[in-house]
């Protein structure tokens, strides 16, 4: 069985604007850096690794998990 997921996804307007992913535990945040370090290490598209890169690193040296 699945554990609940606390996270929160926002987006404001009609049209396109900035998408907000708050994940509200630790465990979220954990499981949302495993989802990307996977991605990191199985994409070939240079857009997948470069985006996944960003928020890996940022995971891994500026938030305080």
């Amino acid at each position: 069985m699945m554990k609940g997921i606390t996270m929160k996804i926002h987006q404001e307007n009609n049209g396109f604007s900035p998408i907000a992913i708050v994940l509200e535990t630790r465990e979220d945040a954990v499981v949302f850096w495993d989802m990307v370090n996977r991605v990191k290490r199985t994409t070939d598209r240079d857009a997948e690794y470069g985006m996944a890169l960003e928020i890996s690193d940022w995971l891994s040296n500026v938030a305080k998990l």
